[in-house]
């Protein structure tokens, strides 16, 4: 199975026999789902680990933004602590993580607390450059959350459609105000214009 199309094309040049089966279809659709009633105290929410190639710097220019992290669970302690202590001390005010944070780790949320977590955002953010799926792009657009991408290779954007995900260039001058259109009286932006 290979999640973007050029990854099937280089397999069958290698003789391996390849589909083209984006990773993100084996989500499961029942852990995620719009939550209307939640009120969207922030104006963007970005599920995504704490690494360099996520990027999260791009989200500084916007007002206000959630971020569910985590950190890879093979990094020494020293290194987690050094990781968060950095990450936490560089956000702008009106940014926060929304993972409680103790003993130097990130705590895990489940998916009930994501789905939570995504209701109270106007859009999901999608900012590196360079990855596979990006389960996240995914559980985003379950949630009824539209999604705002950098463009992107390996896949994420296997099911982005333009009513629901816009894809805008880095630098991060664009988040401000990018977001993607929506249908009269779906939308519960305080600034929607439709």
């Amino acid at each position: 199975m290979a999640n973007t199309e050029s990854e099937r094309k280089l397999l069958c040049r290698l003789g391996v026999e390849a589909r083209y089966i984006p990773q993100n279809m084996f989500i499961d659709e029942s852990m995620y789902h719009p939550r209307p009633a939640f009120e969207r105290s922030y104006d963007a929410i970005y599920n995504a680990q704490l690494a360099p190639f996520k990027r999260h710097y791009l989200a500084r220019t916007i007002p206000s933004c959630a971020y569910i992290t985590k950190l890879f669970s093979h990094f020494p302690a020293e290194h987690k602590r050094a990781s968060i202590a950095k990450f936490l001390g560089e956000l702008p005010r009106g940014h926060t993580v929304l993972n409680d944070i103790a003993d130097g780790d990130v705590r895990l949320m489940d998916h009930l607390q994501v789905n939570r977590a995504l209701a109270g955002a106007h859009i999901g953010l999608c900012l590196s450059k360079v990855e596979g799926a990006m389960y996240a792009s995914a559980e985003y657009l379950l949630a009824g959350l539209p999604v705002v991408s950098t463009p992107s290779a390996g896949g994420r954007d296997a099911f982005f459609h333009p009513d629901t995900c816009l894809i805008v260039d880095a630098p991060p001058g664009p988040f401000r105000t990018a977001s993607p259109p929506c249908r009269r009286g779906t939308c519960r932006r305080t600034t929607c214009a439709a």
